[in-house]
């Protein structure tokens, strides 16, 4: 199983958590942000559709092949953290 870790800064405007993969994998995403809600979702993902995570919350979350997540927030500023472990 490989382990991959990033941040990912976020504004208004989609931008993708971390690449898709070609095997399933298990994804964490922290809101690293201090004071922002950050939105997750597809790539049309926005703040009136999106799954919100406020400041310090983490989510866990399986992908299957050639899924993506992507986020985006009210306002610049906002950061992400991941990580991503391949199950097999």
């Amino acid at each position: 199983m490989a382990i991959s870790t990033g941040q990912v800064l976020v504004d208004v405007t989609p931008v993708q958590i971390d690449g898709q993969s070609t095997n399933p994998t298990r994804l964490r995403i922290f809101n690293a942000s201090n004071n922002k809600t950050i939105y997750i979702g597809n790539e049309g993902v926005t703040v009136n559709n999106g799954f919100g995570l406020v400041k310090l919350e983490q989510l866990d979350i399986i992908l299957n092949p050639g899924e993506a997540l992507y986020c985006v927030a009210e306002s610049a500023g906002a950061k992400i953290e991941w990580i991503r472990q391949t199950l097999y």
